[in-house]
């Protein structure tokens, strides 16, 4: 009894401890004048708006437990890098920004959706390098 009594403790001390908050953001949006210089910005539904409201930018839609995602990661840093001054590269976590996920009917992760002056251009599933270069080119 006392085994179950330290683990129901221990599981509240852990979810005390999360955000309670489905608009919560793990990392603040970078500044302007970091944007489209080959960073990528993690943003939420607070900032998304005007991160995306002029140029190109492209959003990863994610979460951390989501192993696609992972994979997917380092493929979308360098894109950042390689697209430097032509596109701005975000991150959208979906279990922080809901909002966000739902207003682009974004059903399976990871997605990443190109925008152009705030407005759906194009979106694309995990694939690699190669398959996102394609995809962007064709688009700028």
């Amino acid at each position: 009894m006392k085994l179950i009594y330290a683990l129901f403790i221990a599981c509240l001390t852990i979810f005390a401890q999360s955000p309670l908050s489905a608009e919560t953001d793990l990392q603040k949006p970078q500044t302007q004048e970091q944007q489209g210089d080959g960073t990528v910005a993690y943003i939420s539904s607070n900032d998304f708006n005007d991160f995306t409201k002029s140029g190109i930018v492209i959003v990863d839609f994610y979460a951390d437990w989501c192993g696609p995602c992972k994979k997917l990661k380092p493929i979308f840093n360098q894109l950042a890098h390689s697209y430097k001054g032509k596109a701005k590269f975000a991150k959208v976590n979906i279990d922080h920004s809901r909002s966000v996920a739902n207003k682009y009917n974004v059903k399976k992760i990871p997605t990443v959706i190109l925008l152009k002056d705030g407005k759906e251009v194009k979106r694309h599933g995990p694939g690699s390098k190669q398959d996102f270069i394609y995809w962007i080119d064709g688009a700028l």
